[in-house]
């Protein structure tokens, strides 16, 4: 089921956000669990954070991320996955 829930939300990430195939793993591993979090639809709102991933300003991506309101509900989980986008190095 776990392998069917990350295939369908790396399918999703990658119809709505074709550009995310050029993402390194790690970047695009923040993703697909951001997805499985919030959901795709979720995920899209997240619109600043997604523009400057999109340019390649992970910086901004993951100063963004946890200038959110799920950052604060999110917590650690948060602050390992703005530092991975940010490094593109999965920890």
């Amino acid at each position: 089921m776990l392998k069917n829930d990350f295939d369908a939300n790396r399918a999703a990430i990658l119809q709505y956000l074709p550009w995310a195939t050029n993402l390194i793993e790690g970047r695009l591993a923040v993703l697909i669990e951001m997805c499985f979090n919030v959901c795709p639809q979720g995920l899209l709102n997240f619109r600043k954070m997604l523009a400057a991933a999109e340019s390649g300003n992970y910086e901004e991506a993951s100063r963004v991320m946890l200038d959110s309101a799920w950052s604060q509900q999110a917590g650690a989980r948060a602050q390992r996955l703005a530092e991975q986008m940010r490094t593109g190095n999965r920890t």
